[in-house]
């Protein structure tokens, strides 16, 4: 399954924070190393890697441990108090109310945080597609992404996608063949076979700029029943479009289902004909929720997997 999220980052208060980070350094005269250190002893272990995206801009702390932190490295560089801190908004966990009840919903708020990225942000989905081929090449899923994204702040750099299988054993779904965007960072997930990717713009966007992206998810056909496509809005869509084309065996059953943020009961449940080799379904006006394509191999209907999901 797919969660296409649309949360940005902006450019600025990073670019700000790294800025303020990387000057106080080496007015200094202390690597990356040794402010690691000096955080050790104080207790708080954060890697090298981690400090290098802060003082370049990449991310900001956001965790409570590297908060803690931030008021340290303020007093080992020697910077007025606030200087970085200030510079931090608080946000809420809406990660955690999007996915609510889902057992990796902190191991995926916990890598969205340690990438900078937020869930959702000033961005909309003006339309999305999404189009699951199954079985081409046989034994395969393959999932084709397309956006139309618009940016709501000046500055937009980059943006989210979490892919996961649809059960523990399935194999990690792979990002692959990105349009209009490259592949940033990746994390793999600990709890289910799954991927948080990074999709870096070709550019930042100023306010009201829109862009067209797309890439495509590689995955083994998964056997267990329920099988779906999800697609996670943060914020409503003009359009969403979700398709599944088997190109080999047909299903026993298909439908789709929304999950309204917050919630985890399905409502909305739709039967589809699974003698269609193409199963189609347009939501106008998509709220923020999950949306989510499912199909069965040895079900004779959906409706039991529309909770709990």
């Amino acid at each position: 399954m797919t969660y296409t999220t649309t949360n940005p980052v902006s450019r600025t208060m990073p670019s700000a924070f790294g800025e303020i980070l990387a000057g106080a350094l080496r007015e200094r005269g202390m690597t990356l190393k040794a402010l690691q250190q000096r955080l050790a002893d104080s207790d708080i272990r954060l890697s090298v890697a981690t400090l290098s995206y802060w003082s370049s801009g990449r991310s900001l702390p956001r965790r409570a441990d590297s908060l803690r932190a931030v008021g340290l490295i303020e007093q080992e560089l020697e910077l007025p108090e606030g200087s970085l801190a200030g510079l931090l908004t608080t946000r809420p966990s809406d990660v955690r109310q999007a996915f609510a009840g889902r057992p990796w919903t902190d191991e995926v708020a916990t890598i969205l945080e340690d990438f900078g990225l937020a869930m959702p942000g000033p961005v909309t989905t003006v339309m999305q597609h999404d189009l699951v081929v199954v079985d081409d090449p046989p034994g395969t899923e393959r999932e084709c992404i397309r956006q139309l994204v618009r940016a709501e702040i000046d500055g937009l750099e980059r943006i989210p996608s979490i892919h996961l299988g649809s059960h523990p054993g399935d194999a990690v779904p792979r990002i692959t063949a990105p349009h209009g965007v490259t592949i940033g960072r990746t994390r793999d997930l600990g709890t289910l076979p799954g991927q948080v990717a990074e999709l870096v713009l070709p550019r930042p966007l100023p306010r009201g700029a829109t862009l067209w992206l797309g890439y495509e998810v590689l995955r083994p056909r998964s056997t267990e029943d329920p099988c779906m496509q999800e697609c996670t809005l943060g914020r409503t869509a003009d359009f969403l479009v979700q398709e599944v084309l088997f190109t080999g065996p047909l299903p026993r059953a298909a439908g789709h289902v929304f999950v309204p943020t917050g919630q985890t009961t399905g409502v909305d449940l739709v039967e589809l004909d699974p003698g269609k080799p193409r199963l189609c379904h347009i939501t106008r006006s998509a709220s923020p929720g999950r949306h989510m394509m499912l199909w069965c191999w040895d079900h004779d209907g959906i409706a039991e997997f529309a909770e709990g999901n």
